[in-house]
Order: structure tokens, then sequence, then C-alpha cells
């Protein structure tokens, strides 16, 4: 438990301690049962960077709950490779795989987290967020649940993540789409014809 609060007041003050944020980290109140804490951010700016830095970790979390399931099947294979006495390093390069995916996936949250809330770059700060996005998504992994004030506003509200449903948190960094070859090939024609 200790570990827990210990992760979420880092992972909180690395954000709202920013320039131009000026927030604060204070516990309004503190409920005993299932440990229930009531924060208080100071600043509306401070509440959207945070919620913004829980979507991404929310992400991120997705990611770290397939590579855990992956994970799991590449330790069965291991030890079906193993019985049958074969050498094998494809569980370690999937592993390794799953590691570099989810590091890119922080990292592109992190960036869109900064875009979306300050609009330049400066990389100490980006690393602050990094790192909290980062811890956050442990504390998912360890089931930890953070909701906004019931009184907030709704624009506000919807930056934060809805903790019943982390697993199906979508990225607000936008996709690529993909066309169909046919589709692209006529974009193309059409586009010669044009000239």
């Amino acid at each position: 438990m200790v570990d827990v609060l210990e992760k979420l007041q880092k992972s909180l003050l690395q954000l709202v301690s920013e320039e131009g944020i000026e927030g604060e980290v204070k516990v309004e109140r503190w409920e005993t049962g299932s440990l229930l804490l009531f924060l208080y951010l100071k600043t509306m700016a401070a509440v959207d960077l945070v919620g913004r830095a829980l979507r991404s970790a929310a992400v991120v979390y997705q990611e770290i709950q397939k590579g855990r399931i992956l994970g799991q099947h590449v330790n069965l294979l291991k030890e079906h490779v193993r019985a049958a006495q074969i050498k094998n390093d494809l569980a370690d390069v999937l592993a390794e795989a799953q590691e570099e995916l989810i590091r890119g996936i922080l990292d592109r949250e992190a960036r869109a987290v900064e875009d979306e809330i300050f609009g330049q770059h400066d990389n100490e700060r980006l690393q602050r967020i990094k790192n909290s996005v980062r811890l956050f998504a442990e504390l998912f992994d360890k089931g930890t649940t953070i909701h906004p004030a019931l009184e907030m506003p709704e624009e506000h509200q919807a930056k934060f993540p809805d903790p019943k449903n982390l697993e199906s948190t979508l990225s607000s960094i936008k996709q690529l789409e993909s066309k169909p070859a046919s589709t692209a090939a006529e974009d193309n024609a059409a586009a010669v014809r044009t000239f």
C-alpha cells in the first residue's frame, strides 16, 4: 500500500508542478476500507494534464496486458521446446519485441500528452511525463483506479479514462488509415489524369 501511495505521489507531483500548470497535490480526505483518497490538484490545467496522462497510461497498460498474455503463451512454448530438447531463441525474441513495442507506445503517448497540453517540446518535461505515464500504467496493473470528481465539468472528465473499461481505452494519437489497394490505385490514376 505504501508503494502504491509513493508511486501515485511521484507520478502526480512530476506532472502538476510543471511551469504553466501551477498545480499541487494535497490529500483532501482519506477513507479506510479499500484505501480511498480524495486529492486536490489546485488548477484545472493540472486536472487536465493528469487526466490526459492517465488516458495514455491506460493505453500503455493495455499493451502490458497483451504482452503478459503473449508471455504466458511464449513460456508454454518454451516448456514444450525444452521438453523436446530443441534450442529455440524465438521466445526471447518475442519477449524483447513486446518490450520494445511497449517502450515505443510509451514514447508516442508521452509525446502526445506534451503536444496536447504544452504545445512545445522540452526533453526534461517529456521524460517526466513519460515516467508518470509509466508509473500510472504500473498502478493500473496493480488494480489502482483513479476517478475524476463527480462535479467536474464534462469536458474535463472526458480527458480521464473509464476506470471500469481501461482495456478499451483508445489512444488519442491519430492512426494512419490504410486504403485498399484498388482505392489507392484509383487515386493515383485520378491524380495522373489531372496533370
